[in-house]
């Protein structure tokens, strides 16, 4: 059996190679998804839900808890971090509700975090017990993203389960953020982990693109002792 200090390690829990490199850190020993006793009807996990969408709308969580009915159990639950700006200049009146839709840029949303512990907390009786929800409203690229989630945990006590997902590299959305694009080298990346390790929060990649060095690869390659 682990010791608690062994589940205060971060542990690659899946790597996949695909066209970007999306990030989750959840708050478990074990897997992403805490486990519960599951009804015999129960057959699936969710573990990446988007409530928004990219310009923060989405289904209402009362509607979707109908939705999961008895035959999802637990879903990690987050927002967009990122919203799609409407310019007048580049598409008049149509307003744009997808990327590529319009050439207008993305931007960092970062109240899509607040949106998502309030959604949560309206929840009743044994529904919060079915979802983890995430932090994701944070520019990866921005050496204050850790003292963004530090300050969501404080501002939402009991509400968040770990970190994702967000984006370090996405072809098409990536080009489309303004300022500094994201990426392995990055020193902001490491503040996230290391804030990450100190809240004893393991690692979960649902998708790798790609390391530029072996030596970011080893740092990124933490394991469970």
């Amino acid at each position: 059996m682990k010791s608690a200090s062994d589940c205060w390690r971060y542990r690659i829990v899946q790597f996949a190679f695909a066209l970007g490199l999306n990030v989750s850190l959840g708050l478990s020993c074990g897997p992403l998804i805490a486990q519960s006793r599951p009804s015999e009807q129960t057959e699936i996990n969710d573990v990446h839900f988007h409530l928004t969408n990219y310009i923060q709308e989405g289904a209402d969580l009362h509607d979707f808890v109908k939705i999961m009915g008895t035959k999802v159990r637990r879903v990690a639950l987050f927002g967009i971090p990122l919203q799609q700006q409407w310019s007048y200049q580049n598409s008049g009146d149509l307003a744009p509700t997808y990327y590529l839709q319009t050439d207008s840029p993305l931007y960092y949303y970062s109240f899509t975090d607040a949106y998502i512990a309030m959604a949560y907390r309206s929840l009743s009786r044994e529904e919060p017990a079915r979802f983890e929800p995430m932090i994701t409203g944070f520019n990866p690229a921005d050496m204050y993203a850790a003292d963004h989630i530090r300050r969501v945990l404080q501002t939402f006590p009991g509400v968040f389960s770990g970190i994702g997902e967000f984006t370090i590299h996405k072809e098409l959305v990536s080009a489309k953020i303004s300022g500094e694009t994201a990426n392995l080298q990055n020193r902001a990346l490491d503040r996230v982990l290391e804030f990450a390790a100190e809240l004893g929060w393991s690692l979960s990649s649902t998708t790798i693109w790609m390391f530029h060095s072996r030596s970011r690869a080893r740092r990124l390659r933490i394991w469970n002792r």
